[in-house]
């Protein structure tokens, strides 16, 4: 949760491939503003190209849709470690033939970020987000411990489940974080499903303006 007058700007891209479809991502912005005790998101366009060569027919290029977010906390420092908080998120039909929903999508998190000592925490991240096209709703578990392993280096690694009617998915993922000062931060992620031969890998920058007042 950001403190009002923080902005936050991340950005990145990734690759990834499977049995049918291999995808490319450019852009992933996130914009994150902090005020008066809550936290403004806007999902940005990501520019994304996909291509099969067993089905030429699921080969396109286009935007995806873009987004409004609102993160509210429900309860700070609970036992001295732990924060939770409500996330709210809204996709515009807005993107590519290809890439859009072509309705507009509401999702549901509830978040909670626990401290475990002064070098590891645990991310939890349980959701609901609508199906599109009459398809029924996806229900989200992920968890994400992390560690600091040196002055301004970070390692995470963790299980995220999507979970919908006929079409569950697991994976296993992680990264390592570079804080290469006070207002920037890099990262190298990936991830394999553990259910099928899907992978992905990407690479992020994140930076920060304002200060708390």
């Amino acid at each position: 949760m950001l403190a009002p007058g923080l902005i936050h700007l991340e950005t990145g891209a990734s690759v990834a491939g499977g049995t049918a479809v291999d995808s490319y991502s450019i852009g992933q912005l996130l914009v994150r503003i902090g005020v008066s005790g809550v936290e403004l998101e806007l999902f940005g366009n990501s520019y994304l190209v996909t291509r099969s060569e067993t089905a030429p027919a699921l080969d396109a290029e286009g935007f995806a849709d873009v987004g409004v977010g609102l993160k509210v906390p429900l309860a700070r420092n609970v036992g001295d470690r732990m924060n939770l908080s409500l996330q709210g998120v809204l996709t515009a039909p807005s993107g590519s033939d290809a890439f859009s929903n072509d309705e507009w999508i509401a999702a549901l998190n509830a978040l909670a970020d626990i401290g475990l000592s002064d070098r590891a925490g645990l991310s939890v991240n349980v959701g609901i987000a609508e199906g599109a096209a009459g398809a029924s709703e996806t229900f989200s578990v992920i968890v994400t411990p992390g560690l600091s392993l040196a002055d301004g280096v970070g390692a995470y690694a963790g299980w995220a489940g999507f979970f919908a009617e006929g079409a569950d998915v697991n994976f296993g993922e992680g990264g390592l974080t570079f804080l290469v000062n006070d207002d920037v931060q890099l990262d190298v992620n990936g991830g394999w499903a553990l259910d099928a031969d899907d992978w992905f890998f990407g690479v992020g920058a994140a930076f920060r303006w304002g200060a708390s007042p």
